[in-house]
């Protein structure tokens, strides 16, 4: 298993200047994240890598895929379509790769879906947090799929599907990726909406097609590294002194922001408390070290 050391990763992952593309020429995530630190929500992430960056104090985890209650991965159509296809080793040479095989004459598709009962807490996402997806084909012959991002079903994969705006190369039997800002994502997408986002249902990622636009029977499909990064420095900050980040002051058992909606995360990315007003108590918390997010600024706050 290949070893990652994100201080000592590659130079940041160019993305191509073609306007209708967002190719990253090193597809895997250590390359592309270059040590950045930030909020990473994730669908797909390889099990090494995921660990890593857990333990990296840079980054807040937030794991936002399918957990066989009310997140799953669904398959659409009468038959079942898609079907899982042979393993296959992940861009971060890790397992956890989605790998499956249209099986249908006509159209089939698939989708990471978040159900009402259990919504995702996307309220740090920016017009800069980027959206990563790697992908490849064993198959080799998908010459054109769509691709639905929070519930926008606008992009396609290779050639434009019905219409829709290019974001990346056909399969092909390498690891290849793309990655697109949400706020590049609202120029090439007419009406693109992220919705609720403090509260967000619905297809973080759908993906399909037919042998009529450019996936034939038989083709193969696979995913890895599907996240959400949002990038920003997360400071350290201990309780009761005033941190760096002068949008965001901790001190006196509280934190208190220049503007409203701050949210308290763990270092596993998940939500602990937040709250709508400028100002937020840390009474009742067990001791440990979390992240506090308020607009664009995170800072780390340690509680005693």
């Amino acid at each position: 298993m290949k070893k990652f050391t994100l201080i000592a990763a590659m130079a940041a992952a160019a993305i191509s200047a073609n306007a209708a593309a967002y190719n990253v020429e090193e597809p895997g995530t250590v390359a592309f994240l270059n040590g950045r630190g930030g909020f990473l929500d994730y669908v797909i992430l390889d099990a090494d890598m995921e660990t890593l960056l857990a333990a990296d104090k840079n980054y807040a985890l937030q794991y936002v895929g399918p957990n066989d209650d009310t997140r799953n991965l669904y398959i659409w159509a009468a038959g079942e379509t898609l079907e899982a296809g042979d393993p296959v080793i992940g861009v971060d040479e890790g397992t956890g790769a989605l790998s499956m095989n249209q099986t249908n004459a006509g159209w089939a598709g698939a989708g990471y879906s978040i159900g009402d009962t259990d919504p995702a807490n996307f309220s740090h996402f920016t017009d800069e947090t980027i959206f990563h997806c790697a992908y490849l084909s064993t198959t080799a012959n998908i010459q054109s799929m769509y691709l639905t991002i929070l519930n926008v079903n606008g992009v396609s994969l290779g050639a434009s599907n019905e219409g829709k705006p290019v974001v990346g190369a056909a399969p092909s039997e390498d690891w290849q990726a793309f990655a697109i800002t949400l706020g590049e994502l609202k120029k090439e997408v007419a009406g693109f909406d992220e919705g609720n986002l403090k509260a967000w249902t619905g297809n973080v990622l759908a993906f399909g097609g037919s042998p009529a636009t450019g996936w034939p029977a038989g083709g193969n499909f696979c995913l890895d590294a599907v996240y959400f990064f949002t990038p920003g420095e997360v400071n350290d900050g201990i309780e009761g002194v005033n941190v760096a980040d002068s949008n965001i002051v901790v001190s006196n058992r509280t934190i208190s922001a220049n503007a409203n909606g701050i949210a308290l995360y763990n270092l596993n990315g998940q939500l602990v408390k937040s709250t709508a007003s400028s100002v937020m108590g840390l009474e009742n918390l067990a001791a440990g070290v979390y992240v506090a997010k308020a607009g664009n600024s995170a800072v780390k706050v340690a509680v005693k």
